[in-house]
């Protein structure tokens, strides 16, 4: 199955009672790719309905659970369910056995012992060897390799199987419902090894209460291998389905939700594994009919498998994007993923800074008319002005020109890997096409990246091949040295060390741009700045970068007065996870979001609850802090914000289904530092959807608890006042 991390203890040590209460109601809603306690527990009392079906398979959960934890293995994988659900469909099985054969008492004990134990070993092991291998779950594979142990063996010992056929009432079968919602109704009871209407249709409402997007996928899975099967000319009765149709179902939840965020195309490819899946079921159950052995999910797991494996191998993502937030649910993982991908556009494109200090002006860019063509076209150039000129006096000497002879900096950290500076400098005018570069170094950057600066300045260059450089180092000084008629400095990323390699996309991370009309700043986290505009480093705060890095973990109460309502308070918890990342949650309401503060930016990410809490204000004026000194002319930048968390119930369950297909809800705010302590953020005018949103909020900053007030103003004219009384640590 998929990997979902399970949820933390901090501080507390997890007992054998503690993982067999997560993860036995998760190992119920693993089934749907989904680590809710809440629907596990749900369908735990669905199996109930047929009591020695659900006995049997909580039991066995709760057996493996146990075993695997005397055994000792990893209790992360206990508490999340990944070790217990297999051992639950076997389980399972031997019910199911038990109700043709009506095993004696002690073969039923014998074999439901071994479906347990024999599932959570090849749990375990199968689930090694497919991580290792292949970089996959092992899905239901250990069920279905123990439940045709169990079919052989029970054969051996009692013959062929003939299930007892029991008379069941309408209301059992749902037998007023439509002949295909019907069968969609069976093919959810199949999940749970009950393919009757009303088990499965309370299996639906449970996951349609617990996941919009989970059963929109599972229907559309069903839609397509209901199309394969008509295209395959087999019979058109919703019946005929229902030997396999949860195959379907499984195909639809694992590729449009499981492995890729929600989006228009992990629902299409769902929908075309499930259709590829009828096929690949009617040939295993033909193969396996020699042997009266059924179908089971087998053809399920090796069309998911298999198109999960080849989907590995490319070499973009494309329009499929792998589930970063399995765990959080469909809904909030594609809200996330989609509010990302508007966050941090170059995420997944190489970042480096700038190579000098102070103001200069791109003077060509990517796919620049002059030089920056074909294979070199990812290149940017930079110039200084003084004066807003090139250059001063006649120009004909290259000291007249403001970039001559000014400091390059390593733009990251790295080794140096080549460099030369032998090159003489060209006359202002004059070119050297023999040395295309002039003199250069060329940086292998700790993060990967080949950086080239160019056209520096005759023996100018400071270091040597095979040493370490700190970003910030000076490498040399810019010059006018080989296919360069006046002094500037080349900046690019290359695909290998070979001297005049082809370029590749990179960005520049953490500088400032000028605002047009104006001499104000915006600083950008990461982009790629036009031809023509003017850029500047974004110099340190260090004092800033202490202030965000001193919030402290504990608990944190907070007075809250709201125009027209009441004051209340709320607290709010602050810990760590496992990769040192800031953790606040509610204790009022079921919200939260994480934080960190990483090469002097403080981000905040991941939030998820109603945007009455308190944290729901802190991530958006927090959402990214840059710990830079303020330049006398003032800066902003933006950032954007969900706007479904201040949406009413209704909107949000309406956001939820439709965002991933339509496009995210976001508004986008406008930041500035009021005030060295104090920041400030204003809702952009052409911001959609955001009648509830506020319009302005303002903090105040301080040591140790980081917010020690907050004031919003919505549109409606409304002011909310949150003020920070009292903090515990600890």
């Amino acid at each position: 199955m998929l990997s979902l991390p399970p949820p933390e203890h901090p501080g507390n040590h997890v007992t054998l009672a503690m993982a067999l209460r997560e993860g036995v109601p998760r190992a119920y809603s693993a089934i749907f790719f989904s680590n809710s306690e809440r629907l596990g527990w749900w369908f735990i009392a669905v199996t109930m309905l047929v009591p020695d079906m659900g006995i049997a398979g909580l039991g066995g959960v709760i057996l493996a659970g146990a075993l695997a934890w005397w055994l000792g293995f990893d209790h992360d994988q206990l508490r999340a369910g990944h070790l217990l659900f297999n051992s639950m469909l076997a389980c399972n099985t031997v019910a199911w056995l038990h109700h043709g054969y009506a095993f004696p008492t002690g073969m039923f004990i014998g074999l439901w012992f071994a479906a347990a134990f024999g599932a959570l070993l090849l749990s375990v092991g199968m689930g090694a060897f497919f991580g290792n291998i292949l970089g996959l779950g092992a899905h239901s594979f250990p069920a279905v390799a123990v439940s045709y142990v169990l079919y052989f063996l029970t054969w051996a010992l009692m013959g062929p199987f003939q299930l007892a056929t029991a008379a069941r009432s309408d209301l059992v079968d749902l037998t007023m419902l439509p002949p295909m919602l019907r069968a969609i109704c069976q093919g959810f009871g199949s999940m749970l090894f009950m393919p009757v209407a009303l088990p499965g249709a309370l299996t639906m409402i449970g996951v349609a209460i617990q996941s919009r997007l989970t059963l929109l996928a599972a229907l559309s899975g069903f839609a397509g291998g209901f199309a394969g099967m008509q295209m395959l000319g087999l019979s058109l009765e919703p019946s005929s389905v229902l030997w396999c149709g949860f195959n379907f179902l499984l195909c639809g939840v694992a590729l449009s939700i499981g492995y890729y965020t929600p989006s228009r195309a992990s629902l299409m490819l769902g929908t075309v594994a499930a259709f590829l899946c009828a096929p690949v079921a009617i040939a295993v159950a033909t193969a396996l009919r020699y042997f009266e052995l059924p179908a089971s999910a087998l053809p399920a797991n090796l069309v998911i498998l298999a198109m999960i494996y080849a989907l590995k191998q490319r070499r973009q993502p494309g329009a499929l994007l792998p589930n970063l937030h399995a765990s959080s649910g469909p809904e909030l993982s594609a809200r996330l993923r989609c509010l990302e991908g508007v966050r941090f556009p170059f995420i997944a494109t190489p970042a480096v800074r700038l190579p000098f200090e102070g103001e200069r002006i791109i003077t060509q860019g990517f796919n620049g008319p002059l030089t920056h063509r074909g294979a070199w076209r990812h290149a940017l150039d930079f110039e200084a002005r003084e004066n807003g000129l090139a250059w001063s006096g006649s120009g004909e000497s290259l000291e007249d020109f403001a970039t001559f002879d000014t400091p390059v900096i390593a733009p990251c950290d790295g080794t140096i890997a080549r460099s030369t500076d032998r090159v003489q400098d060209n006359e202002p005018g004059r070119n050297n096409p023999e040395t295309n570069w002039g003199n250069f170094v060329l940086i292998q950057s700790d993060a990967g990246p080949l950086v080239m600066l160019a056209h520096l300045r005759h023996e100018s260059i400071l270091v040597t091949i095979g040493q370490r450089v700190q970003r910030g180092d000076l490498l040399g000084k810019c010059g006018n040295s080989g296919r360069s008629p006046i002094p500037h400095l080349h900046l690019h990323v290359q695909t290998s060390l070979v001297t005049g390699a082809a370029t590749r996309p990179f960005c520049l991370g953490q500088y400032l741009t000028q605002r047009s009309g104006d001499a104000g700043w915006i600083y950008h986290t990461a982009g790629l700045p036009a031809e023509g505009q003017i850029i500047s480093t974004a110099s340190p705060d260090r004092d800033l970068q202490a202030l965000h890095a001193g919030w402290l973990p504990g608990e944190y109460r907070w007075r809250i007065t709201r125009e027209g309502q009441p004051t209340k308070e709320e607290a709010i918890v602050m810990d760590f996870d496992d990769t040192g990342c800031y953790r606040v949650s509610s204790r009022r309401h079921r919200a939260g979001f994480r934080a960190f503060l990483r090469d002097g930016e403080f981000f905040c990410t991941d939030f998820d609850g109603p945007g009455e809490s308190i944290t729901c204000l802190l991530a958006l004026i927090l959402g990214r802090v840059p710990c830079i000194q303020q330049p006398p002319e003032g800066v902003t930048w933006s950032d954007h914000f969900s706007t479904v968390p201040f949406a009413s119930s209704p909107m949000r369950w309406l956001h939820d289904t439709l965002d991933p297909f339509i496009g995210p809800s976001l508004a986008e705010y406008q930041f500035t530092f009021a005030k060295t302590n104090k920041l400030r953020c204003s809702l952009y005018r052409d911001s959609q959807d955001t009648v509830r949103m506020p319009h302005t909020v303002e903090a105040e900053l301080a040591e140790r608890c980081l917010v020690k007030s907050i004031k919003a103003r919505f549109d409606n004219g409304q002011l909310l006042c949150a003020e920070m009384v009292q903090y515990s640590v600890g």
